[in-house]
């Protein structure tokens, strides 16, 4: 399958990203210009990135990613907020990171925020790097269902 969209976003060169890792992403497919994907991969202590567990699909309103729009990551140490064209699309907050390990988001130092309900939860306070590129997926050409032209 072509693309009909000329570049796929991904974290190679997109999003925010810190030395160990760790990334928050928009990421626009070539593939399936009907919806766009928001991601970050966090690296628990000692580990390497966790991928593929903090993921999400979102439609456009009234449109596809073959028109203008703009875009938006904006994050705290108790929240991450993605948006289009000034709406909120996706709210991942700290409190919903019930994995069964110490979660770092954002991560080049970890620091200790708070225990809820017994789960230690981590975000970091870091600055991190922000990043836009276009990438030919040539090496994921399945998950961007296509390469592009």
């Amino acid at each position: 399958m072509n693309s009909q969209v000329p570049d796929i976003f991904r974290e190679a060169r997109t999003g925010v990203s810190s030395d160990s890792q760790d990334e928050v992403d928009i990421e626009i497919l070539g593939g399936d210009i009907d919806r766009w994907q928001t991601n970050f991969f966090a690296t628990p202590p000692g580990s390497q990135p966790i991928y593929g567990k903090f993921g999400g699909t979102h439609g456009y309103n009234d449109s596809d990613a073959s028109s203008n729009h703009t875009y938006n990551i904006d994050w705290n140490q108790n929240r991450i907020s993605w948006s289009v064209d000034g709406d909120e699309v996706r709210n991942v907050q700290k409190r919903e990171l019930s994995l069964p390990f110490c979660v770092t988001c954002f991560i080049e130092s970890i620091t200790k925020d708070s225990t809820i309900n017994g789960q230690t939860y981590y975000l970091t306070h870091n600055n991190m790097r922000m990043h836009m590129g276009i990438c030919d997926a040539s090496g994921e050409a399945s998950w961007a269902k296509g390469r592009t032209e």
